[in-house]
């Protein structure tokens, strides 16, 4: 099968590289070494990449993040996510491939007690989830029974460029012997992203289709997962906790952001972890 991947030397695109070296993978980004370069804006330029390369799954990673990026700039954050997204989507629809889509917790308000599940009502509570749970319908509705929408939170692993998840900006700060505020009451189960990936490709050998969660096994809050890292070099001592309200960040987040995996474990027979520890062993 060949694979398309828009976004290919992001976090998860890198990843998902790796985890289909044994198909067949054509990378579409803003580097050399890909296939072309594109632009979400540019819609006729999508077209002719799909239609040149004809893939059969198309992996959409391109995505312009930050939380508060998108609270921040609502109008230009709908216009390269949703719309530019979108042109992916239906560039897609006309080779007839299948998607996959990465999609977030955050499409949750955070209120339950437990983790949330993939029927749970979506209700997000700021743009970023709103543009997300948007994504998710028009997936759905362009590709019935031919994608996969996998919702994660916490991702962390090694980047080509940016280095901009939270263990690295841990490892930055207390490299540094500085000490660092982070937020004890947003609660989450986080990732390394290589189990993602490795759980979509399985998720495409075996047929699925639909929405599904791909998260960790701890769950914990962001100050004792900002300890945990710290800890391995002895220096917990930098990391404060403090109450989300004292950060002035623009966006409000799910206090409670974890997701249940027991339907992916049902499916799969196989459980996913949050393999912290095996990450910063690789640094």
């Amino acid at each position: 099968m060949k694979h398309l991947v828009f976004g290919g030397n992001g976090l998860l695109g890198y990843s998902l590289r790796l985890a289909l070296i044994d198909e067949e993978v054509v990378t579409i980004g803003r580097d050399k070494g890909d296939y072309a370069y594109f632009d979400l804006n540019e819609p006729m330029q999508i077209y002719r990449i799909m239609e040149d390369i004809n893939p059969d799954v198309v992996h959409i990673c391109a995505y312009a993040a930050g939380v508060d990026w998108s609270e921040d700039n609502p109008v230009e954050s709908f216009y390269t996510n949703v719309t530019g997204i979108s042109h992916i989507l239906f560039a897609a629809r006309r080779v007839d491939a299948k998607v996959t889509f990465p999609s977030s917790s955050y499409v949750f308000a955070g209120g339950m007690a437990d983790p949330y599940t993939e029927s749970d009502v979506t209700s997000p509570i700021n743009v970023y989830g709103r543009h997300k749970e948007i994504l998710e319908e028009n997936v759905r509705s362009l590709f019935p029974g031919k994608h996969i929408i996998y919702r994660t939170v916490g991702l962390f692993g090694y980047e080509p460029k940016g280095k901009k998840n939270f263990v690295y900006q841990i490892l930055r700060t207390i490299e540094n012997d500085e000490p660092m505020i982070v937020p004890a009451d947003q609660f989450m189960n986080p990732i390394f992203v290589n189990n993602v990936a490795k759980a979509v490709v399985l998720l495409g050998q075996r047929r699925f289709s639909g929405t599904i969660n791909l998260a960790g096994d701890i769950n914990l809050s962001k100050y004792e997962w900002a300890r945990m890292i710290a800890d391995r070099y002895g220096k917990e001592n930098l990391i404060l906790p403090v109450p989300s309200e004292t950060l002035g960040q623009s966006a409000p987040r799910p206090s409670n952001a974890c997701l249940s995996t027991l339907k992916y474990q049902r499916f799969s027979q196989k459980y996913l972890k949050f393999d912290l520890d095996r990450f910063l062993g690789m640094l």
